[in-house]
């Protein structure tokens, strides 16, 4: 080939990567600097049998080698864990405690900024439980009183001092404004550091905060935090409330539409996910026909209905399962905590399968409270076998899941199945042996059908009249002219008969 190469052979690359590996390989490492125990003690195995005193190290030296070393390594390590990505998100992080004196020493902006917005009412604990503000003397003891959240004006008004914060961990009021934007190191306030308890001598140190320029200065900044127009991301913020207020306006009407057609064990979808259409199901048809007298809605659909994934419109059937989910996640859990607030129930199971032909097992609680009784549905569960110890094993499960105890049931109902109400071997057996207060009542709606398939097959008379009946809807009703004929002559008949 007479024409030259215009790029590197693969040869010639391979070469030039192991070129550059040995010329990293020779540059001096950063642990050469430092002599590690290790190489001390290597020391001594040396060709020439030098000993630590030839080298001109002491006891003291190695001592402080081996403490820098340690020093040295868990530097290493604080920088790796920096360098690492942290597994807790920003909002863990920001949490903020409702108690004033569990809050940080040095309080950072986005502190003050989060307090701010939740406002002086979340912090105050003014429940009338002021325990912890008790405080010994040679005087009977004293403690915080409700009267110091309110002043009373000279004209004999009330007004509410929303700037007084109780802490219950150290039984100290402080100031909500002063706590937050007091210049530290300038305030010398006990309502703004280390809490005030004086309670002998409360309404006057009360009253001379809150008339105190270092109070006024505060609560002029706090004004200022709260004031928007003084701002300088105003426009920022605008633009998030308008856009957080359009979103729950749509959110009100498509979950209002979710809660009713569940209300109504009414189906969703349609043969196809489209406005416009008359087979998009309930879901579309109903904020279609909402739309109509709607101008808000109106205007979000055709903005932002039908334009399939990657555009936010909440109208699509992923996001109305997840509203499903989560609706149904909070009134399970209502149920949960009404039952612990019960803490006696009754536990009713049975087993059926869904149109998927999966085995379910359907758990409903029979509780009381205000003198109610309450019976409700909780969820169904998959089951794999019908015997009593694998039945009890998933409903024990489920209840531990949940924090139900299952000591506290007081009764059981299930059908009259051997498994389920089984002396030994049964589901009832099983419960009873983990709760033996758990009394077990067959069903009475499967009893009763027992009791009539059994009363009807004991005489042979009633059996053949209402095999006769059934053989006699079956020839009229599998032909429409005989069928006619019947409601005809029903109807010529003077005696009425159905």
């Amino acid at each position: 080939m007479s024409s030259l190469r215009q790029y590197k052979s693969g040869a010639a690359k391979r070469k030039a990567k192991e070129e550059k590996l040995k010329s990293i390989q020779k540059l001096p490492k950063l642990t050469m600097f430092f002599k590690t125990p290790e190489d001390i003690a290597s020391l001594q195995d040396h060709e020439g049998k030098e000993t630590i005193d030839d080298v001109g190290l002491n006891v003291g030296e190695i001592n402080e080698l081996d403490s820098q070393s340690q020093e040295n390594e868990n530097l290493r390590k604080d920088s790796q864990n920096e360098l690492q990505p942290k597994s807790t998100s920003s909002s863990s992080s920001l949490w903020i405690s409702n108690d004033a004196g569990l809050w940080p020493t040095n309080l950072t902006d986005e502190f003050r900024s989060r307090c701010v917005e939740k406002g002086s009412d979340y912090f105050q604990n003014d429940d009338g439980v002021y325990e912890s503000s008790k405080r010994c003397f040679k005087t009977p003891n004293r403690k915080l009183s409700n009267r110091l959240f309110h002043k009373k004006m000279i004209n004999g008004e009330t007004v509410r001092r929303k700037w007084i914060m109780y802490s219950p961990s150290v039984g100290s009021i402080y100031c909500f404004v002063c706590k937050l934007f007091a210049v530290k190191g300038v305030s010398v306030s006990a309502f703004a550091h280390q809490g005030f308890s004086n309670w002998g001598k409360a309404e006057e140190s009360t009253l001379s905060h809150e008339n105190s320029i270092e109070h006024r200065d505060s609560m002029f900044l706090f004004l200022n935090r709260t004031n928007l127009s003084c701002r300088i991301d105003k426009s920022l913020i605008d633009q998030f409330n308008k856009e957080s207020e359009y979103w729950i306006k749509v959110f009100e009407r498509i979950v209002t539409v979710i809660k009713f057609i569940a209300e109504r064990g009414l189906s969703f979808r349609g043969h196809v996910e489209k406005f416009g259409d008359c087979r998009n199901g309930n879901f579309l048809g109903i904020l279609e026909l909402i739309s109509e007298f709607d101008p808000f809605l109106k205007t979000h659909i055709e903005r932002y209905g039908g334009k399939g994934s990657g555009h936010v419109s909440y109208l699509s059937k992923t996001i109305y399962e997840e509203f499903i989910e989560i609706i149904g996640g909070e009134v399970k859990n209502k149920i949960i905590c009404e039952i612990k607030n019960a803490k006696y129930y009754s536990l009713i199971v049975d087993s059926t399968p869904d149109i998927s032909h999966t085995d379910q097992l359907s758990v409903i609680i029979r509780y009381c409270i205000s003198n109610k009784v309450h019976e409700r549905f909780l969820t169904f569960l998959p089951i794999f076998s019908h015997t009593g110890s694998s039945l009890s094993t998933v409903i024990l499960e489920f209840l531990d899941t949940h924090g139900i105890n299952i000591l506290n049931c007081r009764g059981q109902s299930y059908d009259n199945a051997s498994n389920m109400s089984g002396k030994y071997r049964g589901l009832q057996a099983e419960i009873r042996n983990r709760n033996n207060l758990a009394f077990y009542v067959p069903c009475a709606a499967h009893s009763l059908n027992l009791v009539g398939q059994c009363s009807v097959e004991a005489s042979t008379e009633a059996s053949r009249y209402f095999m006769f009946l059934q053989k006699l809807y079956a020839f009229f009703a599998n032909s429409t002219h005989r069928w006619d004929v019947l409601t005809r002559k029903l109807q010529e008949n003077k005696k009425n008969l159905r």
